[in-house]
């Protein structure tokens, strides 16, 4: 079975997410609709679902393995 591209899940996943956020502003009081919409996008973006595959497919993976291409060598507690 072939493993499908990052690029690709993104392109299956991210219009779902607009239609759930489209059928929770129907439903979903309007002054508590921004704050769904936020948790949504934390959720499947770079805060959660986003940021797993990511990890599972080593796609944007700094020097730290963390993303930020840091090592903080200078710092305490930091690699010599």
């Amino acid at each position: 079975m072939a493993v499908a591209s990052h690029d690709a899940l993104w392109r299956l996943i991210e219009p779902r997410v607009k239609r759930i956020l489209d059928f929770a502003e129907l439903a979903v009081p309007s002054d508590k609709f921004e704050r769904f919409r936020t948790l949504v996008l934390d959720e499947f973006g770079h805060k959660g679902l986003r940021r797993d595959l990511s990890a599972l497919s080593g796609v944007g993976q700094g020097m730290d393995g963390c993303g930020s291409g840091r090592n903080d060598a200078g710092k305490e507690g930091g690699v010599p």
